[in-house]
């Protein structure tokens, strides 16, 4: 996924060999001949050799150095490679090699700012070397500063124009910008350029995987794994075309050989275990008659988004019932009518009447459903699902909706079921693939939730619940930038798709772009004025600017049509905390949790609520659980250091601070937290224990 286009965006590996071994020179020994030899072993006990007999000139024991160290880089031995690289640098701190070299080691630390200052020290050194502001593109585009990426990867260019890797990394950066055509064009040429350059063919590969075409993308990483056979992400990246294809047993001939190389992938293993599951369940669940395609079903509108962080997607439209008898078909027309008028109490008497006038008609229990989820009535509107599938069980779009409201209410595996019914009877059913990647995705099994979603656009391109889908994936696993990327797809394809609409403007405030956001939830509520996430959305953006009283009075409205709705709770009772009122937050807190046991959001909050009653042992508690569900939140790892922090455990406190500086914010208040963690770090980093100098707590400093 999304993890493999960054990979295409680090340097190649026989790039990386070139910057930190240099050029070639001729040897004046035996050691020094298999320092500069290309067998792995010969090289780490020839420059071992060359550095303790430290005989040889400094420029050679620079070799040396840089030649070891790479060899510690490959293996992924990088505190060794960086001391390597270090010495190097001391021995000449004008070698562009040695500078350039020790900032790709920073790189793959995660140590980005020293690893920046080096790449610009590099540039410094020699303008004209095209790999320096290559590996600085690298190094924006690892931070998603896309543009500045561009930039160099243009300057690389300009430089050396027939440079392969700086055309694969600058379309392996577009592809995550969302442009397409541009990145294919820049990996075409990369192959052009070098036909054995496997991340070019891999990169492509994503493009035609994004595309829905498996076939060509399936093609183009068999490329790359010919070329390079013992690359896991290659295989990886196949199995998963595979998967979406439905093509199991290949997917996990690719698993199996992806972790054979890589055995504690676990991305991998999960894509595995899934796809195990897939054919188990597929084998299990086929007839004779399974690939009998269901009758076309009732229209059903879009369901209720579920109170959460990120709304799952609504319930796919299915085709229009069949013509019927005149007086249901009348029926059916007129609740229709009315349901698209919003005018969901005379929908409901409408369809009362239809059903008890025609209690057999499967399409009229449908649509009723349908008015009930509009009006929050959740509980019987799946009590007429069942009716609808117990009168015609092969009736795909109601087995769809009931596994929509099933997933909505926590019974996953039920849901589950619903949509592999549906797929055993119409394997192209791309509706039941969206349903199936939103309850992967509200499990929290993202990667396998993305496998749906691909599998759905495979079967239609044009269908944008399917990259919405994506997109909610992408934004739960802090992948602000990816699911952008999505969102705008899918509302290129439909403008008024109120959950990509207001999932995008939550993740527009993540970015501090809050008058897009506005713009979005504007749009959302336009189209729909019940629509929850875009209320929820302009409540967010006036509790994070202070406007709180404001925030508790949107959050009250929402309450008002939905008691239900825990993630409303959360974030009313987050603004009841901003006042000082820590019961009424506490209060909403526990009410969220009620609804929804496995919100971390909502531990979170109520861990926050704690602390400020100084109840370390219960808001650590929390804090805790929070983390342990989703461990990609800055905020709860801020809050979480400002508990030890009041514990006096310093240390402990300094770890979760960084932790939090590293992640990506998802949220605006993600944003907010991150900010807290540096200062609040930085004022760590100037107080100096006096440990048994002081009172013996251990919680006072001495500076």
């Amino acid at each position: 996924m999304i993890a493999r286009a960054w990979r295409l965006i680090l340097v190649s590996a026989s790039l990386v060999s070139a910057v930190l071994a240099g050029a070639v020179s001729p040897a004046a020994a035996d050691d020094w001949a298999d320092c500069l030899a290309n067998v792995a072993d010969k090289v780490i006990a020839g420059c071992s050799a060359v550095i303790d007999q430290h005989a040889r000139s400094p420029a050679d024991l620079l070799r040396a150095y840089t030649r070891r160290a790479e060899w510690y880089r490959a293996r992924n031995m990088l505190d060794k490679a960086l001391a390597d690289m270090d010495q190097a640098v001391k021995l000449d701190p004008k070698s562009f090699n040695a500078v350039a070299g020790r900032g790709v080691v920073y790189r793959l630390k995660n140590q980005l700012d020293q690893a920046q200052a080096d790449f610009e020290r590099a540039i410094e050194i020699d303008p004209n070397n095209a790999v320096g502001y290559l590996l600085r593109g690298a190094l924006h585009s690892q931070r998603r500063e896309f543009k500045p990426a561009i930039d160099d990867y243009d300057k690389s260019i300009a430089l050396k124009a027939d440079n392969a890797a700086a055309f694969s990394s600058r379309g392996a950066t577009l592809l995550l910008m969302g442009e397409i055509d541009r990145a294919v064009s820049d990996f075409d040429r990369a192959i052009a350029l070098n036909p054995n350059f496997a991340d070019a063919f891999s990169g492509r590969g994503e493009v035609f995987r994004k595309k829905g075409e498996l076939d060509r993308a399936i093609a183009d990483f068999s490329r790359a794994i010919a070329i390079n056979p013992r690359n896991a992400i290659y295989l990886g990246a196949r199995g998963d075309a595979f998967n979406a294809k439905g093509d199991l047993d290949r997917a996990i001939a690719d698993y199996d050989r992806a972790l054979a190389l890589a055995p504690d992938n676990k991305r991998v293993q999960e894509m595995k275990r899934a796809a195990l599951a897939a054919k188990s369940e597929l084998a299990n669940t086929t007839s004779p008659d399974a690939k009998r395609v269901a009758p076309p079903a009732a229209p059903q509108l879009a369901t209720p988004a579920q109170p959460q962080a990120v709304a799952p997607p609504a319930a796919a439209q299915t085709s229009p019932a069949p013509s019927a008898p005149t007086s249901p078909a009348r029926g059916l027309a007129e609740a229709g009518a009315l349901l698209q008028q919003r005018n969901y109490d005379g929908a409901l008497a409408a369809l009362d009447r239809l059903v008890a006038a025609e209690p057999t008609l499967a399409a009229a229990w449908q649509l009723r459903a349908a008015v009930r989820l509009m009006k929050n009535q959740r509980a019987e509107a799946l009590a007429d699902l069942d009716r609808a599938v117990a009168l015609d069980p092969r009736n795909a779009g109601a087995h769809n909706a009931r596994g929509s409201v099933l997933a909505f209410m926590g019974q996953y595996d039920r849901a589950r079921a619903d949509f592999d019914a549906t797929i055993a009877a119409d394997p192209k059913n791309a509706d039941a693939y969206v349903g199936r990647g939103l309850v992967l995705r509200m499990q929290r099994k993202f990667e396998s939730a993305l496998i749906e979603y691909d599998r759905a656009i495979a079967i239609n391109p044009e269908l944008a619940v399917a990259y919405s889908g994506r997109g909610l994936a992408y934004q739960s696993q802090s992948k602000i930038d990816e699911a952008l990327v999505e969102f705008d797809r899918a509302l290129a394809i439909n403008p008024k798709l109120g959950e990509a609409l207001g999932a995008r403007g939550i993740a527009l405030l993540a970015k501090g772009r809050t008058t897009e956001a506005t713009a979005d939830f504007d749009r959302a509520l336009e189209a729909d004025p019940r629509n929850s996430l875009a209320r929820i959305g302009r409540g967010i953006s006036m509790l994070a600017s202070g406007q709180i009283d404001r925030a508790i009075v949107a959050f009250d409205r929402e309450l008002s049509s939905s008691e239900h709705n825990a993630l409303a709770h959360v974030l009313r009772g987050r603004a009841f905390l901003a006042q000082g009122h820590v019961e009424k937050a506490v209060a909403d807190f526990d009410r969220a949790l009620e609804l929804q046991p496995g919100f971390a959001d909502a531990f979170a909050a109520r861990g926050s609520a704690r602390l400020k009653e100084r109840d370390y042992t219960r808001a650590l508690s929390d804090l805790d659980r929070a983390i342990e569900i989703d461990p990609l939140k800055i905020e709860y790892f801020t809050a979480r250091a400002l508990i030890y922090d009041g514990q006096g455990k310093r240390e402990r406190a300094i770890a979760d601070f960084e932790k939090a500086i590293a992640l990506t914010p998802a949220t605006i208040f993600d944003a907010k937290a991150q900010a807290e963690a540096k200062k609040r770090l930085q004022q760590l980093n100037t107080r100096i224990p006096c440990g048994s100098a002081g009172s013996g707590t251990g919680r006072e400093t001495c500076l």
